[in-house]
């Protein structure tokens, strides 16, 4: 049967993320992807997924973050020290109880690195066999946390993606993965006028002193 043209318009007109599992990084508190901050800011950021209607048991990621700019911490907020086991990763509601397979910062001599300007980052959870292996819905799947460096700088922070670091859904029957397609990279400019750039009511008070 001939598909009528309205119908062939509204299926092209939705978004490709509504047939899509995504994946995206957001500050938490505010769900922004571009933040302003102080030197010296620790910045707490949400990883979240929209799995749609799907089921899935659990997933595996990697973020990627400038290492001569910010400081990862761990889940104690600790600086993170290499070759030490720290988790930096604290496991959000979306796959609360699963068992966390992967929860550490990749070691700078990790044959897989693709860049030595990057810190890896990579989690990876599972939910076991119970009635309830299968999540859907959307919510957060894990945080972290970073410092900004004590000067001016600008960096972008982002779940990596290539053939050997694969941010993958794992479906329900614990076997199955699919792709996400992931959201916008998170951008933090960290600025000194952050501080003590002046707002509202004083704003006006030193217009009127001068």
């Amino acid at each position: 049967p001939r598909v009528p043209r309205w119908a062939l318009l509204l299926a092209l007109s939705v978004p490709i993320w509504a047939h899509s599992q995504v994946l995206r990084l957001a500050q938490q508190t505010t769900d922004a992807v571009e933040v302003m901050a102080a030197p010296g800011d620790t910045v707490t950021i949400d990883v979240r997924a929209d799995l749609g209607s799907q089921a899935a048991s659990g997933l595996r990621f990697f973020i990627r973050v400038p290492r001569e700019d910010f400081v990862i911490l761990d889940t104690s907020n600790r600086t993170m020290v290499r070759n030490v086991v720290s988790p930096p990763f604290v496991q959000g509601h979306l796959f609360r109880g699963a068992v966390e397979v992967r929860n550490d910062v990749l070691s700078d001599t990790d044959p897989t690195t693709v860049d030595a300007r990057w810190q890896m980052m990579e989690y990876a959870a599972l939910l076991g066999p119970a009635a309830e292996r299968g999540r859907s819905g959307s919510g957060i799947v894990a945080s972290f946390r970073i410092v900004c460096p004590p000067t001016p700088a600008a960096g972008t922070i982002a779940i990596h993606q290539d053939p050997i670091h694969e941010s993958q859904l794992v479906m329900a029957d614990g076997l199955t993965e699919k792709p996400f397609l992931l959201g916008t990279p998170l951008a933090i400019h960290v600025d000194v006028e952050t501080v003590v750039r002046p707002t509202g009511w004083a704003d006006v008070k030193l217009e009127m002193r001068s």
